[in-house]
């Protein structure tokens, strides 16, 4: 696969959206990835290597909260269960006592329609279901990194309906 000029989709309203678009432009964002487990840990950072994304790991919640008062990211990509601090309660004090506005996907095995609608009840702005499929994992960042925060429409592509073609 060349991730250099992937087709992105995203999901808007209810229908599967597709753009023609450059994962170029996810090149040099900062994420911070909160996750335990050393192997999905180095899934992850390799794909975001891919798209050029630079990563600083931590392994939980607390880690997260004194990073944070240091360094600044584009988004956290962040595991819900965890030892020590969980990412509920790490996302409920980034927001309630950092007082931080900054993008939080939720990564979890859970795939029920509760368990997203708990991750944006807790202030999280998206969910992603493990095992992470890439093209999902770049589909998301892109649509909050760039689309998301973008004034400009996307390049010069208009979003198509795939299921109509």
């Amino acid at each position: 696969l060349n991730y250099s000029s992937p087709n992105i989709y995203f999901q808007e309203a209810n229908e599967i959206k597709f753009i023609k678009s450059d994962v170029t432009a996810l090149l040099n964002k900062k994420i911070l990835l909160v996750e335990e487990n050393i192997i999905n840990q180095q899934i992850i950072i390799e794909l975001l290597k891919l798209v050029g994304i630079t990563t600083t790991t931590v392994n939980n919640g607390i880690e997260v909260i004194e990073l944070l008062k240091n360094h600044s990211y584009d988004a956290i990509l962040m595991n819900i269960e965890m030892p020590v601090m969980d990412g509920y309660e790490t996302t409920h004090r980034i927001r309630h006592y950092m007082k931080l506005d900054i993008i939080i996907i939720a990564m979890t095995a859970n795939a029920l329609i509760s368990d997203r609608q708990k991750c944006l009840q807790a202030g999280m702005n998206d969910y992603i279901t493990k095992p992470i499929e890439p093209q999902q994992l770049f589909n998301i960042l892109y649509y909050w990194l760039i689309k998301n925060n973008s004034s400009n429409k996307l390049n010069n592509d208009n979003p198509i309906n795939i299921d109509n073609g």
